[in-house]
Parts: C-alpha cells; structure tokens; sequence
C-alpha cells in the first residue's frame, strides 16, 4: 500500500484502485480488471483503515468508469466487496458510471447482494460531485438522527 496524505493506491498486473478517504466518506476509483487478489488486498487495506479512523459508519463512491466489468469474476468479487463494506459500517453507496453496461453491472450486483431497494433510492450518476453531494446528505440526516 502506497499512502499519501489522506488516500493510497495498489495496483496488480490487471488492475489498480486509488482510494481517497475523509469526512465519513471513501472514494474508490477502480481502473482495469478486479481480479480476486486485488479485491482482497483492497479489503485488508480497508479494514486497517477503518481500525484506525473508528467510524461508526461512513458513506462509500465508486468510480466504475474504468472498471472491466465483463468478468462473471469481477461481478462476483464485487458482490463480496460490497458485503465486506456493509459489515463494516457502510450506509450508503452512490456510483459514477457512464456506460449503459455499467450500468447494468450495478443493478446485478444489487439484486445478487439482496439490496436492489436499499440505499436511499438512485444511487448511479453520471458525475462525481452529485454522488458525493448525495452521499454527505445521507450522512448528515443518519447525524441529525442519532444526535437527539
């Protein structure tokens, strides 16, 4: 793990993700092929993460617009990803995707993880600063919530 003030980036011989991380949120941007061994050094870089920040729970941004999502490997990888994160404190997720396929992929992912509902409604845009933007409103609401 490559760490530079507030994000780190990994990359194999397929594929590399960045991750930015602050205010209850974490940003991912995944380029190239997900390959299991990457997902899974992803996951223990994040749980060493979130052992140090303590959040009791945080928003997660992908950016999947540079992602090789044609792999029944890759949707697969990303099903268990996306378990890991709801275990470990995640509320709510929002995408960029650009690519009707993507598109596609995403809603896959959330009818095979059981959470096609979830997740404060549409979650998919086409720019980043609306997913955050949409993100930090769900976090201030569940603050607003658990502060009275």
């Amino acid at each position: 793990m490559r760490a530079k003030g507030n994000q780190y980036k990994h990359s194999d011989d397929y594929g590399s993700y960045l991750v930015c991380f602050g205010d209850r949120t974490i940003e991912i941007k995944f380029v190239g092929l997900l390959s299991e061994q990457l997902v899974e050094k992803f996951c223990k870089d994040l749980e060493l993460m979130l052992g140090v920040i303590e959040w009791q729970y945080w928003g997660f941004f992908g950016d999947l617009t540079e992602c090789d999502d044609k792999s029944a490997t890759t949707r697969d990888v990303l099903v268990n990803l996306r378990n890991r994160f709801l275990e470990q404190g995640c509320i709510v997720e929002a995408f960029t995707v650009i690519n009707p396929a993507a598109v596609e992929s995403i809603v896959k992912l959330k009818t095979a993880t059981g959470l096609e509902y979830s997740f404060h409604g549409n979650s998919l845009f086409t720019e980043r600063v609306n997913a955050i933007e949409f993100i930090h409103n769900v976090l201030l609401k569940v603050k607003n919530k658990t502060t009275k």
